[in-house]
């Protein structure tokens, strides 16, 4: 019976441990780092809790497991969103029969949106503000932002979705819409996003759709420089309406 282990990494190691294993006793797996002359040693507890409400009186969260078949490893959006191609995103969703899944989240942003499909690589819109399809690339550059993000949504390609500066080009009032987007889908998809900022309004709708979703798995990293080094400061969900109510500033 294997009740504790020590590892030494050089590199990287994957450690399997049997099934067959004495559930009355802990694990403990010893991690030796070594680093030039830096030594660094973490331990690692396996305890198995059968019934976590009793001895803790804390449910802890559950999480679906997933396989990430055929997922690529992240999309990346830049603030210049105009060198974002959604095009493979949407061929996608089209093989997948997910049109109308897409149709259903544009129609948040634009209910006149009734159809998109791709004709000699372009990318078109059904909308019943035009008398015939229109190139994407004619609508508002938020619009344009939401239809890019919620393609890599849809599409489901991707374990993590990073943006930059998503706030540049959203008006307030969709800004709401695509972060109920965000977190609906992420959600679904098992997909994490990290999204940079400099917007307080865009954190302050942030705090309130999560409150309204009761979605808690939110996290604010506020990096920042000062003097010769670069720092980072953790919040959680449960904090940021009171450092927002308080007029802490989330943006050094």
């Amino acid at each position: 019976i294997l009740l504790s282990l020590k590892i030494s990494l050089m590199q990287s190691s994957i450690v399997s441990i049997s099934d067959n294993l004495n559930e009355n006793k802990d694990i403990t797996i010893h991690f030796n780092h070594k680093c030039q002359k830096n030594e660094q040693e973490n331990i690692l507890t396996i305890r198995e809790i059968k019934n976590i409400e009793e001895k803790t009186g804390v449910v802890e969260r559950q999480y679906q497991a997933k396989e990430y078949v055929n997922k690529s490893n992240a999309i990346y959006f830049p603030v210049n969103i105009f060198s974002f191609e959604s095009i493979y995103f949407l061929r996608n969703i089209r093989m997948a029969n997910k049109e109308e899944k897409l149709v259903k989240y544009l129609q948040i942003f634009d209910e006149n949106i009734k159809d998109v499909e791709e004709i000699n690589g372009e990318i078109l819109i059904k909308s019943l503000d035009f008398n015939q399809k229109v190139p994407l690339k004619i609508f508002g550059y938020g619009f344009i932002k939401f239809f890019n993000y919620i393609c890599a949504l849809v599409s489901n390609e991707a374990n993590y979705i990073l943006i930059d500066e998503i706030e540049n080009g959203l008006h307030y009032k969709t800004t709401k819409k695509l972060i109920e987007s965000l977190i609906e889908l992420s959600r679904k998809n098992n997909i994490q996003m990290f999204i940079s900022t400099h917007s307080l309004e865009f954190l302050s709708s942030v705090e309130k759709v999560a409150n309204e979703k009761e979605f808690k798995d939110l996290g604010v990293f506020n990096i920042y420089r000062y003097k010769e080094n670069v720092y980072c400061k953790h919040y959680q969900s449960e904090q940021l309406k009171d450092l927002l109510n308080n007029g802490i500033e989330l943006r050094r």
